[in-house]
């Protein structure tokens, strides 16, 4: 995100506001209650119910290759910092941080996960307040800047190929697809929330998660603002090397130990996150229902473990491969437009629509990753403008959906135009009724939506 500031500039926020707040809420209102509702554990359950086996276990795939190129991006972050900032070797970092991870991973599990991920949270944000602080003390002059880098909506135009980025883009592609995919089926964010004592408290996860959204944007975005004409970029150089030169750069001898320990969390937080996530998804959504379902509880543990060493190994052949993209972001859309986006199309498909089924789930899900994986292919080889890079990934994002949810939504088409709709599939998961949210909630998600209505304003 730093490395997205110093690129793009205030732009940067979307990922925090716009890329966050609107789907959270939604999680919160009406994607939690579906899941409590179903007895659902993770979204591959929850496409089992309403799609059958096959499209739980496609679901499931993806998901699993997703985790693991999470955890190689984890990890290439890690020794990226520790490169930067201490001249470790890049092959040493990642296996010093593997192993630290899947140490506790394997002795703790998901519980010992969580807990570290709190604390590593808070040491993290602890350590980057600080930039500040220093930033602001270092600058000289106020941000009178005109054009897109400094405003998020004022200099930014509806539709285009040249401009960095234009408002579709911001508004259906990062604001609509991409976001609202992450929130709402990402298995580690789900699985988290779903860990709450009751509905009301599972409510409550995401939003509250918005009010950290919105304040850990300004600590990340606002110092390499003040910075941005301070800040020696060197072609070649990594845009991901932003915030750790920046913390080189203005903590000094006595806090540099500090921020380069809260950057190291903060990463250590999401790779704990993937290992956990991959070995959950091995065990509990691949190999417990479909290729051993009678087995001692001792038995699916160890098969944790070892799907927890496998990921880290496969992770480490992921780091050395991300070096080759411009910056994380870069990488991490190009996953989403191939394994996210499309499950989403077809989550919303059966949330929605009582004729989709279990095959047409299937072709729309490939669909998907077919279009996005095409985009991203004719864009990598200069067959489309694009003003960015991460704006070409914002319309692939759009055009996955746009494939997926358009096949998925075949039998449905078919019945408007009068021909024989598919049998009408097990809906089970998608009751007509959810239960109703608290006044607390409400008042959490419109105090949210407001402060993030207010930021936009500030930032216009």
């Amino acid at each position: 995100m730093s490395g997205i500031a110093f690129r793009y500039g205030v732009q940067a926020f979307q990922f925090y506001w716009i890329g966050a707040i609107p789907a959270l809420i939604f999680l919160s209102l009406v994607m939690i209650p579906a899941y409590v509702q179903s007895g659902a554990r993770s979204l591959p359950e929850y496409l089992g119910q309403r799609f059958g086996p096959k499209v739980r276990l496609l679901n499931a795939v993806a998901i699993l290759i997703t985790a693991a190129l999470y955890t190689g991006i984890s990890l290439y972050g890690l020794a990226e910092v520790t490169h930067i900032t201490m001249n470790w070797p890049f092959l040493l970092a990642i296996l010093v941080f593997g192993s630290i991870v899947l140490a506790y991973v394997l002795i703790g599990g998901f519980r010992a996960t969580v807990y570290n991920e709190v604390l590593q949270f808070l040491f993290m944000f602890a350590g980057l307040l600080p930039l500040l602080y220093f930033s602001h003390k270092a600058h000289y002059g106020g941000l009178l800047h005109t054009g897109q880098y400094w405003h998020l909506w004022r200099q930014t135009p509806t539709v285009s190929s040249t401009s960095q980025l234009d408002l579709v883009g911001v508004l259906v592609g990062l604001g609509g697809v991409i976001s609202f995919s992450y929130w709402c089926t990402d298995y580690g964010l789900v699985q988290r929330a779903l860990t709450a004592r009751d509905l009301e408290s599972a409510r409550k996860v995401p939003l509250i998660a918005g009010f950290g959204k919105l304040l850990f944007a300004i600590v990340v975005v606002v110092p390499v603002l003040l910075m941005s004409g301070h800040i020696q970029y060197k072609p070649g150089t990594a845009l991901d090397e932003t915030s750790p030169a920046l913390i080189a750069t203005l903590y000094g001898r006595r806090l540099l130990g500090v921020g380069i320990a809260a950057l190291i969390a903060g990463l250590l937080n999401s790779l704990a996150a993937n290992i956990s996530a991959f070995a959950s998804l091995w065990t509990g959504e691949i190999y417990r229902p479909f290729l051993s379902s009678h087995r001692k509880e001792s038995h699916y543990r160890n098969v944790g473990r070892v799907a927890s060493v496998f990921c880290v190994a496969t992770g480490i052949l992921v780091a050395l491969w991300t070096r080759s993209f411009e910056n994380l972001s870069a990488f991490v859309l190009l996953i989403f437009s191939l394994f996210v986006i499309p499950f989403f199309a077809v989550l919303l498909t059966g949330l929605i629509s009582r004729k989709a089924s279990a095959s047409s789930a299937i072709a729309g899900a490939g669909a998907g990753i077919v279009a996005g994986g095409s985009i991203q292919l004719a864009l990598a080889e200069r067959w489309l403008p694009s003003g960015s890079r991460l704006s070409a990934n914002f319309y692939s994002a759009i055009v996955s959906f746009a494939a997926a949810a358009l096949v998925c939504n075949a039998p449905h088409l078919l019945t408007l135009l009068g021909r024989s709709p598919i049998t009408t599939p097990n809906i089970n998961a998608t009751k007509p009724t959810q239960p109703k949210a608290s006044i607390t909630v409400w008042c959490l998600a419109g105090t949210l939506l407001v402060v993030c209505v207010v930021a936009n304003i500030l930032w216009w």
